[in-house]
This record gives C-alpha cells, sequence and structure tokens, in this order.
C-alpha cells in the first residue's frame, strides 16, 4: 500500500481545498483555548499594549523613543481608531489569525510538493511543540511567522512558474513580515540564492553563475557595512543586525567573552581550548533547541530527512535554503548574546516541519496498523500544547486593579513584575532595579508602595516585610495559593 493510500484514508471525503480551511479553523480553535486558559498576557504583550497608547497620544516619534520597531504596537493603535476594540482584543485577534494563516502556508508547501503526507502535515502543523505552545501569548512572531511563510510560497510559485507578479508578491510578504522582526529580510536572498544553485548548463557556467551571485551577496553586505558604520542606517533594531554581517566584530566578542571564560577554567592548560569549547557547546545548544522544539515529532523529523538524502531529490531546496540561512541567523545570535530563547527557534521548525509530515506518512505506509494511533498521539499533543492545569497569574491582575482603584498615579510605586501598573491602566512599567534594592533605597528617591510577588511563601516574608517598617494594604492569591500583596512605607498616605 503506497503512502498516497494511507494518507488519503483517513481523510479520504475531504479535498485538498478543505483541508487547508481544516486547519485554518483548528488553529483558530487551539488559540482561542490557550486563551482561555492563560488570560493573563505576557510582559511582552503588556509592552505592545503600551506602546499603542503611546503611538495614539504622541505618534511615530514617541513610539520609537519607548521601543525601537513599534509597527505591530501602531497597527493596534489604527485599528483601535477604526474599530473602537481594546488593544489587547485585537492583539489576540491578530495573533489568533497570523498563527492560523502560518499554519496554512507551512501545510501548502506540502500540498504542492508532496501530496501525499498533505494529512499527516495537517495535523504535525497544530502539533508541533515550536509554535503551538505560544498560542495563548501575543507576540509579534505570529506575524514574520505567517508573512514569511506566505512570502516562501509565493517564492516557490515564482520558480515553478515563472510569474513576475509571484516575486513582487513574495517581497511585499517579506517586508510586511520584517514589520514584526527586521531578521525577515534575509528572505529577500532566498530567489537569487535559488537562481544560482538551480542553474543549468555546463559545470563551468554554474560556477561561473554561482562565483557571481557570491561576489554580489558580499558586494551587498559590504555596502551595508559600510553605510552602518557612518550611521546612514537607522539606529537600533536595524544597524544591530547589519552588524551582524561582521562577523570579524562577532568573533572579537566571542573571544573576548572566551578569554573570560578561561580565566575561570581551573585546569590551566584547558584553558587555550575554551573557545572551542564554547563554541561548539553553543552549535549543540542551537541543534538541541531545534531539535527539542518538535517533541516527540522528531523521530519522524528524522525518517524524512534520511528519505529525501536517499532519494538524492531536491524538492524541499527553498525551504532547506531558508532554514540554513536562518539558523546561521541563530547562530551569530547566539554568539553574539550567548542565549537563545525557544520562540526564536519556532520559524526554524516550520521551515522543516514539511519533513516531518513526510516521515509520518512513510512510517503510516510502512506500519499502516499503528496510523489510528499516530493520529490520536498527535490530537493529544495538539492539545496538550494549549490546555494548561496550572494556575495563571489572576492575583497579578488583581494586584493590578487594585493599584489603580486605591493609589494616586502620581505614587511612588515598586513592583516585582511591570505588568502591575498595566493592570493598573498606567502603561508598562519601566522598573529595572531589583526588590532588594528598592526597599534598600532611603530619603527622597523611596519608594512609597510596594506590589510584590509572595509566591506561596507569604505567611514566611511578611514579618520580615513589616520589621522594615512596611505595611500590608491588600492580598490576592491565585487558586495555586500564590499571594501578590500591596504594602506601604511606613510613613506615606494611606490610600
Amino acid at each position: 500500500m503506497g503512502s498516497h493510500v494511507v494518507g488519503r484514508s483517513i481523510f479520504s471525503a475531504v479535498s485538498e481545498g478543505k483541508l487547508l480551511w481544516c486547519v485554518f479553523f483548528a488553529s483558530l480553535v487551539l488559540s482561542l483555548i490557550a486563551s482561555f486558559c492563560n488570560p493573563i498576557i505576557g510582559r511582552d504583550a503588556a509592552l505592545y499594549m503600551d506602546l499603542a497608547g503611546i503611538y495614539q497620544q504622541q505618534g511615530v516619534t514617541g513610539a520609537l523613543q519607548r521601543f525601537d520597531w513599534p509597527w505591530f504596537s501602531i497597527l493596534l493603535s489604527v485599528t483601535s481608531q477604526v474599530t473602537g476594540l481594546s488593544y489587547e482584543l485585537l492583539a489576540r485577534v491578530f495573533c489568533e489569525l497570523l498563527t492560523a494563516v502560518a499554519c496554512v502556508a507551512c501545510v501548502d508547501f506540502v500540498r504542492r510538493l508532496r501530496p501525499q503526507a498533505l494529512p499527516w502535515a495537517c495535523l504535525a502543523v497544530l502539533a508541533v511543540p515550536a509554535f503551538n505552545e505560544y498560542r495563548g501569548d501575543i507576540l509579534r512572531e505570529n506575524g514574520f511567522w505567517a508573512f514569511s511563510l506566505v512570502g516562501l510560497c509565493y517564492m516557490q510559485s515564482w520558480l515553478q512558474q515563472r510569474r513576475p507578479v509571484s516575486l513582487l508578491l513574495a517581497c511585499v510578504a517579506v517586508i510586511v513580515a520584517a514589520a514584526f522582526r527586521f531578521e525577515a529580510v534575509y528572505l529577500l536572498l532566498i530567489v537569487p540564492l535559488m537562481e544560482v544553485l538551480k542553474a543549468g548548463g555546463v559545470p563551468l557556467r554554474r560556477g561561473l553563475r554561482f562565483a557571481v551571485g557570491v561576489a554580489l551577496m558580499g558586494v551587498i553586505a559590504g555596502a551595508l557595512l559600510w553605510v552602518g558604520r557612518h550611521g546612514l542606517l537607522p539606529q537600533g533594531r536595524v544597524a544591530g543586525l547589519v552588524d551582524y554581517l561582521d562577523l570579524a566584530s562577532v568573533l572579537r566578542n566571542f573571544y573576548a567573552f572566551a578569554d573570560g571564560v578561561a580565566q575561570a577554567m581551573p585546569f590551566e592548560y584547558a584553558r587555550d581550548s575554551a573557545p572551542q569549547i564554547i563554541f561548539f557547546g553553543l552549535l549543540g545548544y542551537l541543534a538541541s533547541k531545534v531539535l527539542s522544539a518538535f517533541g516527540v515529532l522528531v523521530v519522524p523529523l528524522f525518517v524524512g530527512a534520511v528519505a529525501q538524502w536517499r532519494e538524492r531529490e531536491n524538492r524541499w531546496l527553498l525551504l532547506d535554503v531558508a532554514a540554513v540561512g536562518y539558523i546561521a541567523l541563530l547562530l551569530v545570535f547566539a554568539l553574539s548574546h550567548l542565549f537563545l530563547s525557544s520562540r526564536y527557534v519556532a520559524f526554524a521548525a516550520f521551515l522543516l516541519l514539511p519533513r516531518a509530515a513526510w516521515g509520518l506518512s512513510l512510517i503510516a505506509q510502512r506500519w499502516p496498523r499503528i496510523r489510528v494511533a499516530l493520529v490520536a498521539i498527535l490530537v493529544l499533543i495538539a492539545m496538550a500544547n494549549v490546555v494548561s492545569l496550572s494556575a495563571p497569574k489572576t492575583h497579578l491582575r488583581d494586584a493590578g486593579h487594585w493599584v489603580g482603584e486605591h493609589l494616586p498615579r502620581s505614587a511612588s510605586v515598586y513592583q516585582d513584575d511591570n505588568r502591575v501598573s498595566y493592570y493598573a491602566g498606567w502603561g508598562y512599567g519601566r522598573e529595572s532595579l531589583d526588590r532588594d534594592h528598592a526597599l534598600a533605597r532611603t530619603g527622597k528617591g523611596a519608594y512609597e508602595y510596594f506590589v510584590l510577588d509572595l509566591k506561596r511563601k507569604a505567611k514566611l516574608q511578611l514579618p520580615a516585610l513589616e520589621k522594615k517598617g512596611l505595611v500590608p494594604l491588600a492580598q490576592f492569591h491565585n487558586r495555586k495559593g500564590e499571594t501578590y500583596v500591596v504594602l506601604r512605607r511606613a510613613g506615606a498616605k494611606q490610600p
């Protein structure tokens, strides 16, 4: 039995177009469940809401002074003015729709290149933890994922059909994606690279085109560095990404860090190897991040990759080039910042997911009796990504509401979490001190009120805080028993 028959046997009555619509609506349902399970927005989301308000009051200049890439927040602000809806509601709607579009665009690649694996792609894209575990969050990445994948779909159309409109739409989609995360601009190099890699003709001509392509990209990179060093690029995110092209500078910073680590090594003979140890450690760290983003689907990912290697085919070449380019960006970022957020890896998972779908199809072909179990496992994983049994931080929201209702906005308030001021209606806080330094402040710069997260140790911590002259005003708990407490410094005005 072929994989085509095995895959279709599960969804035999559903056409390809209907399957894509099923993915779209299933994605929306999963996002709604995730939002219901965790109604408290994240720190990034609170910043976006604050930026939207700043834009409405002060325009683009004010928003740029607060954050160097505020275009998502500007979209929220403009849409709110037109519809009258709240920033938070609009942000959730946009993010849920964009995530659904990203899932459909990813599945559409499989429909075009491996139609027999389409049903498995529909299930896999809803189950991969890499991006599905962020469904309840408000993030700029949702727009980056969606428009980048749409742009890649149009690039694939250009490569197959050579229609200029496809190339134009691909460029527009990438530019829109860059408005969410500027890193998306690297995708503009994909089509030229593909033209070089797929060049036909005699080997000499192909080699010449490859050399010309590499030289052209080198000239572009050099020009960007020159422009950046002379201050002709917008500072902040744009200039920062262009700085990544200066590998010499990145390596200098890396070796400076490695020297510091070497000095802390107990064995002197190992110090000379510190750069290699750190570099290969970062490579392993990056690889583990990418592979762990798939969860148990790393097995079909491996199966699909091995099958493609054995067949010596390049139907995934566009996605392969995009994935290699993005992983290279992640590596440079890791070398520069020595950390890597899991959500940064999610786009790499989107690019590699078609291989996992193909691997699932091959597994179902090889062991047809387990295909129902595979479907059940994928559905359970999809639900596990969005259903949370842990208690949301409703006590943080309640504390913020209390602060907004009882304390004057002019009061000097320290908060463990800057989202307290967001829920108080004061915008996203900018507090950078830790709790100990805030409590130790005296005199003119002393805080009058404190909103502290005491976790589940309120009974142990409150007596110590009272000994420091703090008076409890209100306590808030979530169903897990975690506590937020609002305190007044002795001598401060009673609210």
